[in-house]
């Protein structure tokens, strides 16, 4: 504080921030481009999505298919109306 006061911490966490956003950037290309080469190789059966139904260990693999999304509610049947 005593060497440049708020202007200056300011300044450095602008460059932080920036230099947060070019790593997060890196981060995404890579992982889109990884993406990519899996969704590639899916179809053909060499990759992970490619139709194996056994996952690590032996146990068959979860398909998006399995996901059941509910609400449960309980329902006191003194409080419920005619």
């Amino acid at each position: 504080m005593n060497e440049g006061g708020v202007p200056r911490l300011r300044a450095a966490k602008e460059n932080v921030e920036r230099s947060l956003h070019k790593i997060a950037e890196e981060l995404y290309k890579t992982t889109q481009a990884a993406g990519a080469a899996a969704g590639q190789a899916g179809p053909s059966g060499a990759g992970p999505a490619g139709g194996s139904s056994a996952g690590p260990g032996g146990a068959q693999e979860k398909k998006p298919g399995d996901v059941i999304d509910a609400e449960y509610v309980d329902v006191d049947e003194s409080k419920r109306p005619n």
